[in-house]
């Protein structure tokens, strides 16, 4: 996204498309822990935190229900596979998110 106005553009369309108590969620990389690496990518233009996202999804007639900071790491993508079970075994465990979580998770409601 490359501005604001491009964020509240697609959620409003996301409201629109959704009924009433339908759900979005939004994971995505979190400025306030990815400060260095966000920008080495040309298509990151619109620095996000969750409480900036959580903003503009209730300007645009969403309730946020779930609302987690640190979620996943900041790239899952890597040149060796990691293991399922090590992935399951990272979310269960709270913790870890902390440590290397660097992407916020939202889930939103659509209000009536």
């Amino acid at each position: 996204l490359g501005s604001p106005d491009a964020l509240l553009g697609v959620l409003s369309q996301a409201s629109r498309s959704l009924r009433p108590g339908g759900r979005l969620l939004a994971i995505g990389p979190n400025m306030r822990y990815t400060l260095k690496e966000y920008w080495d990518f040309l298509d990151h233009r619109l620095p996000l935190t969750e409480r900036s996202l959580k903003e503009a999804m209730e300007l645009r007639g969403f309730r946020v229900i779930e609302c987690v900071p640190r979620l996943l790491p900041y790239s899952m993508d890597s040149h060796r596979q990691v293991p399922a079970s090590l992935v399951a075994l990272y979310c269960r465990v709270p913790l870890l998110w902390r440590v290397f979580g660097k992407q916020f998770l939202l889930v939103a409601e659509r209000l009536p």
